[in-house]
């Protein structure tokens, strides 16, 4: 007899005990299943290879012994074996089927063997009584679920051997506090292997032989306390520790060279005694309670949405030293009236000022332009002593208001000639941000309609503005730069106004500058009567 055939004692009930002859080399699917009064069994040395659903449903089976000579273990080979307390795995098996030791809620510990390569899907799923596991360095595939409902296990290593892990590898391991992850988890998100567990790991140790910590890998781990990171990893990926609201610390390596955007938005954890979050120089988030912030002067960068829907945040200044300011960055704080921005600030993302009050948006769109909060630095030169002449339509004016509440008139919009309102020094006083930038004494743009139209068919209209230490409410005193077309439709520059004594045109110094395209890089000073060989205009007004 070499073979116990498939079903051979399927569903004897009173069968308590078998021994297996030495000459038997395959054991059949389904050839004990249903065995429930089974309590002990024997297998030779000689079998080679335990088939599908062998021994499932063997309740009363408390132990097992296999030999070495088992390459195989079949799919579900003793699932539902709810007595089984121990089993004991040979060298010689290579891989472990799908439900292979699945609901054997009695099983408490196992250790597979070395040369196991993969552990298939639902392999030891709801062995809720499993409280340690072993995974040897020589697998290299953990199928999906394989451990999942093992709610006993505290913690668990994944070998650097494995490379791939399919997602809810270890669903509802609820006990799960510890884990030592390699780079095929760090590729996927924690939540997606560990789904219900995730939130309760509070240790995690990023092996040596990670190099990248993909993003979202710890996305909402709201439980984890520490992370350990390995000196060989040189990325951290967008979101990868979002919302990781129990980090309270973090050491990251030398050999890390890049960290994504949003890397550590709402690690709340880890914010100073400022309320903000601040990692490698850059801020991801602020979590104070105070309305005014003032950014320390060793941060670089603004990061994306790091003080996204900050509703009590009235005041921010920002340093020098800050570069770059993210998209969303201050999207819906909807009290700020007060941001000190400087020159420094050469990069600003898309909507990073949007939902902000109507003034501070103008006052942004004034300085930077764009429309909708995306900005290109120089797009529009306002300063003090810098006056900008350029093309704007009626779609983009309609979004460039002020309220008039605020004693704060449109910084661009379509308003007559003659009603220049300079701005209310009590409404500058107020917001003192504005004040020490341009003073108490600018006053707001007004635009000109040129005659055009643009490629979607809108008016066009050119910008005018004022000099400080002007009064806009006296004709005489006012200077303006706006633009005339000739026959050909060639643009030119035109100053109002003329003076005809000397001595007060003397007072005032115009030197034009030109830009073909407004996404140029530079400004090229144009000499005298070249100004049709350009679109947009900088005219830079020197007071002697």
């Amino acid at each position: 007899m070499t073979s116990i055939g498939g079903g051979a004692f399927l569903n004897c009930s009173g069968l308590t005990s078998v021994t297996i002859p030495n000459s038997v080399t395959n054991i059949g699917s389904y050839a004990f299943v249903g065995c429930s009064g089974l309590t002990s069994v024997t297998i030779p040395n000689g079998v080679t290879s335990i088939g599908d659903s062998a021994f499932a449903a063997c309740s009363g089976l408390t132990s097992v012994t296999i030999p070495d000579s088992v390459t195989n273990i079949g799919s579900s080979a003793f699932n539902g074996c709810t007595g089984l307390t121990s089993v004991t795995l040979p060298n010689s098996v290579m891989s472990i089927e799908s439900y292979a030791f699945y609901d054997c809620s009695g099983l408490n510990s196992v250790t597979i063997p070395g040369g196991v390569t993969s552990i298939g899907d639902s392999a030891f799923a709801a062995c809720s009584g499993l409280t340690s596991v072993t995974i040897p360095d020589s697998v290299t595939n953990i199928e999906a679920d394989a451990f999942s409902g093992c709610s006993g296990i505290t913690s668990v290593t994944i070998p650097d051997s494995v490379t791939n892990i399919c997602g809810s590898a270890f669903s509802g391991c609820s006990g799960l506090t510890s884990v030592t992850i390699n780079q095929a988890v760090c590729n996927s998100r924690l939540s997606n292997i560990f789904p219900s567990a995730y939130s309760t790991i509070a240790n995690v140790v990023i092996s040596a032989s990670v190099t990248n910590i993909g993003s979202s890998a710890f996305y909402d781990c709201s439980g984890l306390t520490n992370v350990t990171i390995s000196d060989g990893v040189t990325s951290i990926g967008r979101y990868a520790f979002f919302g990781c609201s129990g980090l309270t610390s973090v050491t990251i390596p030398d050999s890390v060279t890049s960290i994504g955007s949003c890397a550590f938005n709402g690690c709340s954890g880890l914010a100073n005694e400022d309320g903000l979050v601040i990692v490698r120089d850059v801020v991801y988030g602020y979590y104070g309670d105070g309305d005014k912030v003032t950014i320390p002067d060793s941060v670089t960068n603004i990061g994306e949405d790091a003080f996204f829907g900050c509703s009590g945040l009235t005041s921010v200044t920002i340093p020098d030293s800050v570069t770059s300011i993210g998209n969303q960055a201050f999207y819906n704080c909807s009290s700020l009236v007060d941001i000190k921005l400087t020159d420094s600030v050469t990069q600003y993302g898309t909507s990073c000022f949007e939902g902000c009050p109507a003034y501070t948006l103008a006052l942004y769109r004034a300085l930077f332009g764009g429309g909708n909060g995306t900005a290109q630095k120089n797009e529009v030169a306002l300063t003090v002593t810098n006056v900008v002449v350029h093309y704007v339509s009626t779609s983009t004016q309609n979004d460039w208001v002020a309220p008039m509440d605020a004693g704060f008139v449109n910084i661009v919009g379509e308003v007559g000639a003659g009603s220049a309102v300079a701005i209310a020094p009590t409404w500058a006083e107020k917001y003192e941000g504005f004040a020490d930038r341009f003073g108490t004494d600018f006053t707001a743009a007004l635009t000109k309609e040129t005659g055009k139209r643009d490629a979607a068919g809108n008016k066009m209209f050119v910008w005018q503005d004022y000099v400080a230490g002007t009064d806009p409410t006296k004709e005489d005193d006012v200077f303006t730069a706006s633009i005339t077309f000739d026959a050909d439709g060639k643009p030119q520059i035109a100053y109002s106004p003329e003076f005809a004594d000397p001595d007060e045109a003397a007072k005032r110094k115009y030197t034009t500058y030109g830009k073909v395209k407004l996404n140029d890089q530079a400004w090229t000073e144009m000499p005298e009567g070249e100004e049709e060989n350009y679109n947009f205009f900088k005219v830079k007004v020197e007071m002697r």
